[in-house]
């Protein structure tokens, strides 16, 4: 075996090395500065791929299809009575929710935009084919915009309480004889109203409602509405003058779902009315857009291939950290923030991946429903689905760039910044405590003192999100609404004066400079190999354009890599090598081969040859300089006669 034969990295090895090699970024040495610039590029990759496909749920078209519904259904003006310009903000009592079903959620339904006059123009595409094959039913009445469907007819539902729940004030008692109760779970009527049979969320496949007042659980009493527009309106004036909507009516939700043939897009509509015991209505609505195909699914092969990329690059990091757990530890292992980064971001990804999947066949087996009937069919489980898939890849993409800042450690400023962060985690902890703790007791505080007059400090989560605003300089005095001054400047100053002053320019600052000057002063650093790194590939890049274009290799100056200086490399085995290439070297020894004498003899002979001009290669240069040295002494003493003059003395 020739010596670049054993010293040639196998594949195994190459494995091996890549497994076991330390995760830490050094710049000191040429080979830890170059490693460290393919371990940069490579993970620019990953996170170029880890963008493209965490986002593929959040595309421009799902932003612009939901703002296309909400300025029909949301922004839109509605002439009500002594408000000829209201909005669906304005929407305070029940009169206004049977104007606004009428005037305007009706006529959505019916007229919209882009429909067309001819019945049969909704089939026509630039392919000449149909895509509402798939989908069960007539089109044409379905048909909302030019490309989207009704998936099943729009449907109201209202969750209502039980009567007697509270006692009743003997004042009002002719006029008011029944109470009705705020909502509550125990509380929510499920008795027969009007005729209408109560659903449960199990059985109409339904999730929790988060509405501004309260959680609402159930699927309450469901009306159906159907495709045709006078019969829509007959049905809404009928629940209408049989008051449907009640006094014990905690929440009313209008849905529909829609699917968009050209993008594959499925739209959510939400509009909620929640009536509080009080009296009143409060109007919200949420518009969700989600795809039919998940991202092994679609249409576009290089979406395709950036995912396959991306989880293929998941598969082969996650390898090398479980291979570094076994080796450290988990609990040595998970003590490292990045390490904690890389595990986090790994294992979302790897929950990525399984929501992708079952988002595919849950989605497609909702189509095959549609293939059969034409009722309404609850997407809200495919909703949260969504939710939770985009919850996931937020968090993953957050811990993908999060560690980058490991390669940014490229100077001695970078460097002190983060064993300065390093050195005061305990005591950022501990004031971050502190900080928290007074924060919430402002919010409490100001929970108590404004509460009753200000939005922004109606609950404690407003409030304590108010206090934030207020620390994060977005939140002015003057947006305080209560009308005692003095309370309110109290309040205001005390909070500027503990925070700002105290806190954070005072503890926080104090920390920070005290941990920067004690290891700035003893930190020592080693000369960043960075530039030389980045120097060398623009040698051999020119050096391989003038290849190219020259058809000749460009002379340059051999740089000793071992000798002291900026191009000075550290050299690195691996274990395996080197105990076999000893193994090897070894075994001629220990294990000698018999020999004859007429071939002892010669090899002998060589050997002793061989050591003889290595004694003289050695021992003659000192010789000569001692005989020189010699010599001169003669000569300055007078002397002229020279020893050994046939010697060559020239150095």
């Amino acid at each position: 075996m020739s010596e670049l034969q054993a010293l040639r990295l196998s594949v195994k090895d190459r494995i091996y090395l890549w497994l076991h090699r330390s995760k830490e970024i050094k710049y000191s040495t040429v080979r830890g500065a170059r490693r460290a610039v393919v371990d940069f590029l490579v993970y620019i990759i990953f996170v170029a791929l880890a963008s493209v496909v965490t986002q593929m749920n959040n595309t421009k078209n799902m932003y612009y299809y939901n703002n296309a519904l909400q300025s029909l259904l949301v922004k839109r003006a509605i002439n009500f009575e002594y408000n000829p310009n209201g909005k669906f903000e304005d929407i305070h009592n029940i009169d206004r929710f049977w104007v606004y079903t009428l005037d305007v959620l009706l006529n959505f339904l019916e007229k919209g935009d882009f429909r067309p006059n001819d019945p049969a123009a909704i089939y026509t595409f630039p392919n000449e084919t149909s895509f509402y094959d798939e989908l069960y039913g007539n089109m044409v009445e379905r048909n909302i915009y030019h490309g989207n469907v009704l998936l099943g007819p729009p449907r109201l539902r209202q969750i209502c309480v039980r009567d007697g729940l509270c006692p009743t004030n003997p004042v009002f008692s002719k006029k008011s004889p029944t109470c009705y109760a705020p909502y509550s779970w125990s509380a929510e009527s499920r008795a027969n109203h009007q005729g209408y049979q109560w659903v449960s969320m199990a059985e109409d496949g339904a999730t929790p409602i988060n509405g501004i007042l309260d959680w609402y659980f159930g699927a309450g009493f469901i009306q159906r509405l159907t495709y045709n527009y006078r019969e829509n309106v007959e049905i809404i004036k009928n629940l209408r003058d049989n008051e449907w909507f009640s006094r014990n009516t905690r929440i009313v939700i209008i849905e529909f779902n829609l699917y968009h043939i050209m993008t594959d897009l499925l739209e959510i509509v939400k509009l909620r009315f929640e009536q509080p015991s009080f009296g009143g209505i409060f109007p919200s609505a949420t518009f969700t857009a989600l795809r039919r195909h998940s991202i092994f699914t679609t249409s576009d092969w290089s979406l395709q291939a950036v995912a396959c990329c991306y989880f293929l690059m998941v598969i082969m990091f996650t390898v090398r950290e479980i291979a570094i757990i076994f080796r450290i530890g988990f609990k040595k292992y998970i003590h490292s923030f990045f390490n904690f980064t890389d595990f986090t971001s790994y294992l979302l990804s790897f929950m990525s991946l399984v929501m992708q999947v079952v988002h595919h066949f849950y989605i497609e087996s909702l189509m095959q429903k549609k293939k059969q009937t034409d009722q309404y069919i609850s997407l809200d489980w495919a909703c949260f689905m969504g939710n939770v898939a985009t919850y996931i890849n937020g968090i993953a993409i957050f811990m993908i760039w999060i560690r980058l800042l490991t390669f940014l450690i490229i100077n001695r400023t970078m460097t002190v910044f983060k064993k300065v962060l390093l050195r005061s985690v305990n005591e950022l902890i501990g004031f971050t405590v502190v900080l928290l703790i007074i924060l919430m007791a402002y919010a409490e505080c100001g929970l108590v003192l404004f509460g009753v007059n200000d939005v922004k400090f109606c609950s404690l989560s407003d409030s304590l999100i108010s206090i934030m605003s207020l620390a994060a300089c977005k939140f002015a005095y003057e947006e305080i609404t209560d009308k005692n001054k003095v309370k309110t400047r109290i309040y205001y100053i005390s909070f500027v004066l503990i925070v700002y002053v105290l806190l954070v320019l005072h503890a926080c600052l104090g920390i920070l400079l005290a941990a920067y000057d004690e290891i700035s002063a003893t930190v020592k650093t080693k000369k960043s190999k960075l530039t030389i790194v980045i120097r060398m590939f623009f040698i051999s890049l020119y050096d391989l354009i003038y290849l190219v274009f020259c058809r000749k290799r460009k002379f340059r100056q051999k740089v000793d890599i071992d000798e002291e200086g900026e191009w000075e490399v550290d050299h690195h085995f691996i274990p395996q090598m080197v105990s076999s290439l000893t193994a090897k070297r070894k075994h001629p020894i220990d294990n000698p081969a018999p020999l004859t004498p007429d071939m002892y003899l010669p090899l002998r002979m060589k050997r002793v040859s061989k050591r003889l001009i290595i004694l003289e290669e050695v021992i003659l240069p000192v010789l000569k300089r001692l005989l020189r040295y010699y010599n001169q002494l003669r000569r300055e003493q007078g002397l002229n006669e020279i020893l050994f003059e046939q010697l060559d003395l020239t150095i």
